[in-house]
């Protein structure tokens, strides 16, 4: 899965990107997975593009389940963004 977005500084910032996944289970519960993306020193006024590829694999250690997924972007703790996807039963 590929994503993308752009910040745009209002002041002079240290950031810490992330992202997190929430899958759904076997069960009808959720686990949730926090991925690292970057740290940066941002200047005012000055954006950063930035483009992300999350690969899903098979593992012995997570089973993927076919699904409504969530992701959520975080910037210094706090959420930004939220978008769903579904992952097919093909590749489940």
């Amino acid at each position: 899965m590929d994503f993308s977005f752009t910040i745009n500084a209002q002041k002079d910032e240290k950031l810490v990107i992330d992202y997190k996944i929430i899958y759904p289970t076997n069960n009808q519960k959720v686990s949730e997975k926090v991925f690292k993306i970057k740290q940066l020193n941002i200047k005012q006024n000055t954006s950063i593009a930035v483009h992300k590829k999350h690969l899903f694999r098979l593992m012995t250690t997570k089973k993927l389940y076919a699904g409504k997924h969530q992701i959520h972007l975080k910037i210094n703790g706090n959420i930004f963004e939220k978008a769903y996807f579904i992952l097919n039963e093909t590749f489940a």
